[in-house]
């Protein structure tokens, strides 16, 4: 027996007596990417003439945009709320539509591209409108407590939204008006 080989049985060992628990995957909350493909800008202010979209046979606008996650694998849930100024003289009014969900599956790469719709008949005629996208990891139900609950994830902060400013009209828009601080 060589030297070296007898004082492996002399030194001490440690044995574990403990689970050893790793942590799963740390949940980053996804952000959106701001790149010059994604059309429109978020935080843009848009025109948009619905009658000119029924000349072209057109009822929809496309957006479309990047969204980065570090969680490559997991799904993602997308929420869509409209909502549209009505003022008056005498009144102020914010009208929401019911929210839309959808679903982006993990794709193994960073950055996912989100597109989705909006029906220009949806847009009321001289009003401002609040269109807004969020990204989750996963939303609180909404049928479950109210059809019109927005941006409300299960684990807190994990969300990121993105938000337009849309004016129907064929006429001229006045900025000052869209977007309002009413909303």
């Amino acid at each position: 027996m060589t030297f070296a080989a007898s004082m492996l049985g002399c030194l001490p060992a440690c044995l574990i007596t403990e689970d050893l628990k790793f942590e799963g995957e740390v949940d980053v909350p996804p952000a959106f990417v701001f790149q010059p493909r994604s059309q429109p800008p978020i935080g843009a202010t848009l025109r948009v003439d619905t009658d000119a979209f029924e000349e072209m046979n057109e009822t929809e606008l496309e957006f479309s945009l990047w969204v980065r996650d570090e969680n490559v694998e997991q799904d993602l849930q997308t929420q869509i709320r409209l909502r549209t100024l009505v003022a008056s003289p005498a009144y102020t009014e914010v009208k929401i539509r019911d929210v839309t969900q959808d679903e982006i599956p993990g794709t193994n790469e960073l950055t996912r591209n989100v597109t989705f719709n909006l029906l220009t008949t949806e847009l009321r005629d001289g009003h401002c409108h609040q269109l807004q996208l969020a990204v989750s990891g996963k939303f609180i139900d909404p049928a479950l407590f109210e059809p019109r609950l927005f941006a409300a994830p299960v684990l807190e902060g994990d969300v990121t939204i993105a938000t337009w400013w849309l004016w129907e009209t064929s006429r001229p828009v006045d900025l000052e008006t869209c977007p309002s601080e009413d909303f």
